[in-house]
């Protein structure tokens, strides 16, 4: 792909006049700012009669086609509520705002006659603008987070009342359309190459999983001799190791664990990591450990869908809340009891469907694998801890490259949307 830059790349337009918007700035002396309610209406349209099952979902911020047959109890028996959805409407998701920063919040429906969730606020644009256009400023809003500012205070939802008085920029039409499909081209070039960098991710991420499991199950002496375990789901062993429960070889410091409120937390902010089910998840003026402890998901989806790790090290000075399992190892080795977890398959141990759990009674008493010798298992633990440098620095500059495009994509979309630069 052709590098992209906004230095010097593009003419700016010759005159300029303030918008009135802090997030907007200048716009070009063309260009009209209107109001929202005036060009964008709510779509009432419902699904009369559950006729329609051309189900849709917002994901990462694309309008996708959702399988009916494949979702389980996860779909409601009727589809009565849900609102029809036409090519060219827009979809926003504003509810959940105080608690999820990161996701994408609109979308543009590609599609034609479908349904999609009543709670989403879809909107019918006038054919004042390109629908195009208005999705990317629109997208634009949602990726400075111009939504969470919206209404008296803080919210967790919005609805059409709130969003009636948006700000809107109106090109002239020709300008609408130049800038809707430049940014069509661009966007879709940058999504391409984070596509390709993302699979490289997963690629060197699963080669290091790969990696790793086999020195936590197998050991590091690739012709060992493996003797059956005894047990189905663990399956043949090195000779020389043994199985036990986990409480024979870990701590357990649950009851240090302290939770706060959002209300607290905010009250609390600092520099200390408060720690949930999955990681740090604030920053807090106080700490609970002083001392590198291992952290074990007691519940969610992840103990599921492993997207991230159900077992990490905690460092230093930190909280944790009583989402978070705290294991000590008696051996006082991190890398290789860490690991030894996270490469459990914990399904079978979680109770509940909605929100799975993992107990304290269940983790401790999951039979594991593990060398008898002490020695082993620090030699295991030094070989996790090199490979994991020998994977996380490539892995890490991948990953700032995949941000700075996602940084550069953002930027060109705010700036092509009100005018900074001349496409």
């Amino acid at each position: 792909m052709q590098k992209l830059s906004l230095t010097n790349k593009y003419d700016p337009y010759p005159e300029y006049k303030d918008s009135g918007a802090e997030w907007i700035g200048s716009i070009p002396s063309t260009w009209n700012k209107v109001s929202f309610r005036g060009f964008v209406k709510e779509n009432r349209e419902k699904n009369i009669n559950g006729g329609n099952t051309n189900l849709l979902s917002l994901s990462y911020g694309k309008i996708i086609n959702k399988d009916i047959e494949s979702n389980g109890g996860l779909l409601p028996e009727s589809f009565n509520t849900y609102q029809v959805v036409h090519k060219g409407n827009l979809v926003l998701r504003l509810t959940d705002l105080q608690n999820d920063k990161k996701s994408l919040r609109v979308g543009f429906v590609e599609q034609d006659n479908g349904i999609i969730t009543s709670a989403y606020l879809g909107l019918k644009i006038t054919d004042d603008f390109s629908h195009r256009f208005l999705y990317h400023l629109i997208h634009s809003y949602d990726l400075q987070k111009v939504f969470y500012n919206l209404g008296a205070g803080v919210r967790q939802t919005l609805d059409y009342k709130n969003m009636k008085y948006l700000p809107l920029l109106l090109p002239p039409k020709a300008d609408q359309e130049k800038i809707a499909r430049f940014l069509d081209v661009q966007t879709a070039r940058i999504d391409e190459t984070i596509a390709k960098k993302q699979k490289l991710v997963e690629l060197l991420k699963e080669k290091r999983t790969a990696v790793i499991n086999h020195a936590v199950t197998k050991g590091l002496d690739s012709e060992v001799e493996l003797v059956e375990s005894g047990i189905d789901w663990i399956g043949k062993i090195p000779r020389s190791w043994e199985v036990k429960k986990l409480k024979h070889y870990l701590k357990n410091l649950d009851g240090k664990r302290i939770p706060l409120s959002t209300d607290e937390r905010t009250k609390m902010q600092g520099e200390y990591p408060y720690y949930g089910a999955s990681g740090i998840i604030d920053y807090v003026n106080g700490y609970l450990f002083e001392e590198d402890l291992i952290l074990i998901s007691e519940d969610g989806a992840n103990l599921l869908n492993r997207s991230t790790p159900i077992s990490f090290i905690a460092n230093g000075k930190y909280w944790v809340n009583n989402h978070a399992h705290i294991a000590k190892p008696k051996d006082g080795f991190l890398d290789f009891w860490s690991e030894r977890v996270e490469q459990l398959d914990v399904s079978i141990f979680t109770s509940g469907s909605a929100q799975p759990k993992l107990t304290i009674h269940s983790l401790q008493n999951i039979c594991i694998s593990a060398p008898i010798s002490i020695l082993e298992r620090k030699m295991i633990g030094e070989f996790v801890s090199n490979a994991r440098k020998k994977y996380d620095t490539p892995l890490k500059k991948v990953n700032e490259s995949i941000s700075k495009l996602q940084e550069l994509k953002s930027s060109l979309i705010s700036h092509a949307v009100t005018g900074k630069i001349k496409v």
